[in-house]
């Protein structure tokens, strides 16, 4: 086992045993939730950052002759 493992198991069983003794501990995401977030949020701003692309030439594109005035 990893230290990082240890620590996980280590906060589960906290995590248990205060369930059992009724202690009301704040809700805080395991590593692996904390894992998943960062996916999903580094997922989002890989499309933000292609829409922010797909934006950006649109903006930088040239005019079509006679277009310029609209």
């Amino acid at each position: 086992m990893t230290d990082q493992q240890h620590i996980e198991a280590l906060d589960r069983i906290e995590r248990k045993l205060d369930q059992l003794l009724g202690i009301q501990q704040p809700d805080t995401p395991t590593t692996e939730e904390v894992r998943d977030l960062q996916a999903r949020v580094d997922r989002f701003g890989v499309q933000v950052n292609a829409r922010l692309d797909e934006v950006t030439a649109l903006i930088e594109r040239p005019e079509p002759d006679g277009q310029a005035d609209r």
